[in-house]
Formats: C-alpha cells, structure tokens, sequence
C-alpha cells in the first residue's frame, strides 16, 4: 500500500513539474497572512472564493517549519478536520502545492486544534487553459539586394545562314584539237607586163598626093614606132595548168594589142 502511494505521488509529481513549466500562476494562501491562525474560522475560504484556479497553479503556503503543516483531504475530511487520512502531506517550510486536476480541493493544517481554528481551505480548480500557440518565427527580412547599373540587353545575334552546299561543277569535256584547215594553193602574182617594141610593117609607099590645106604633107616622117608594155606575168612561167592559161591568155592580149598599134598605125598613114 504504501509503495502504491508512492509511485501515485511521483507521478504526481512530475505532472505537477511539467505543468509548472507551463505558464502557470503563483498564489501565496492569504497573502500577507500566511499560513497560520486566521482571525476567523472561514478566512481562507473567503479568501479562496476571491481568486480563480486553473490546472496547474501553485499554491504557496508560507510557514516556519515545526509550526505548521499541510494536508490534502477530502472535502467530508476537511470538514470535520479529520487529520488520520490524508491524501498528500507536506511539512516543510514554505510548501509549495501544485494543482494537477480539476475540481474541488481541500486543505488543512495536521497539528492538532489548528483546523478547528480556521486552518482548513476549499478551492476550485478550473481545467487548464490551452497553451497559447507557439509564435511563429521571426525570419529576418533579406538583404537588400546591391544596386547594379542596369545594362541594356545585347541584341541577340542573328544566327548564320547555313549555306547549301555547292555542286561541284563538272568539268567540260576538253575539246579536240581542229584538224589543220587545208589550204587551196594561191596562184603565184603575175610579173609586170614586159614592153616589146613592135616594128610596123613594111607597106608599099603610097603614091604622093597633094597636101591638102591642114593637112600634112605626104612624104613626111612616119610617127616613131609605138612601144607596148606587156604585162611580166604573161611572161611568168607558172605552174601547169596555171601557167599554160596564164600563157595562153599573154598571147591573146598580145594579139590583141598589136593589131591596135597596126589599127592606129593605118589611121595615122591615111589621115
């Protein structure tokens, strides 16, 4: 039995001790009046009604240790200050009682007589209220960012134009040399036409006439004999068949021309 309350006051304990690390309220019992004497039997009771407890309040009882005590009994106990069954008791100086559950709660004083005196309270204890949330963390604004100059943007380069690729050229077909023109022979030029003196035919003189007035006179000189120029390629000795045409064509001018000197000869003789 006595293990068992031990166990049930160190957990009673600890609750009390994590619910002391909340926020949680310190009332010293009566105030400037401590835990002691009052001057009326319903003091701490009066004083209780005026104050609001929540779960894991604190209650100090202020005392000089050997004077007082304290005892946490049932409600029917503090009543009738029944001190033989207490439920927790404290006994140092300047207990410090932590109230771990809702509802009523009733203490006293175990040295005898000092209950019937007024050293016994009733308080209500309120549940707890719920712990405010956390705040949130503060984060730190960010650093300005630096001032750069602000630069124009580049004007995005034009990409190259890919080139198709050239088709090789196919060379052209050299061409054949062109056979030799054959050229036709070209006739040699005719030498210059040579003058061959052509003595006029010996002619009967004629009988003497009388000379007309004007005219000349029959006996006189005959003209000087006229000269005629052949030219020196009838002479020319060309190449057969050229130089027979050559030829043959020399001998027709030839004729030719002496029979004009004769012409001209017989003209001169009769006029």
């Amino acid at each position: 039995m006595g293990t068992g309350k031990c166990l049930a006051l160190l957990v009673l304990c600890v609750l009390g001790a994590l619910v002391q690390s909340s926020s949680a309220a310190l009332y010293k019992v009566g105030d400037s009046a401590g835990w002691s004497i009052p001057s009326s039997a319903t003091f701490y009771d009066e004083w209780a009604k005026k104050q609001t407890f929540q779960v894991g309040d604190i209650l100090e009882f202020d005392y000089s240790m050997g004077n007082h005590d304290v005892l946490s009994v049932t409600a029917a106990d503090a009543k009738s200050c029944n001190s033989a069954t207490p439920l927790f008791s404290w006994s140092v100086a300047n207990a410090r009682v932590t109230l771990l559950t809702p509802g009523t709660q009733s203490f006293i004083c175990g040295i005898s007589g000092h209950c019937t005196l007024g050293m016994a309270m009733t308080v209500q204890v309120l549940p707890a209220a719920p712990a405010p949330a956390p705040p949130a963390p503060q984060i730190p604004p960010p650093p300005p960012a630096p001032r750069t100059t602000p630069t124009t943007p580049s004007t995005p380069s034009t990409p190259p134009t890919p080139t198709t690729p050239s088709t090789p050229s196919t060379p052209a077909p050299s061409k054949a040399p062109a056979p030799p023109t054959r050229r036709s022979p070209v006739p040699p030029t005719a030498p210059a036409p040579v003058a061959v003196p052509v003595a006029a035919p010996d002619a009967p003189a004629p009988a003497p006439r009388k000379a007309r007035k004007g005219k000349k006179p029959l006996g006189a000189p005959s003209p000087a004999p006229i000269e005629f120029s052949f030219p020196s390629s009838s002479l020319a000795v060309a190449p057969a068949p050229v130089a027979e045409k050559a030829a043959a064509s020399g001998l027709r001018s030839a004729a030719f021309m002496v029979a004009a000197a004769l012409a001209v000869s017989c003209a001169s003789l009769l006029f």
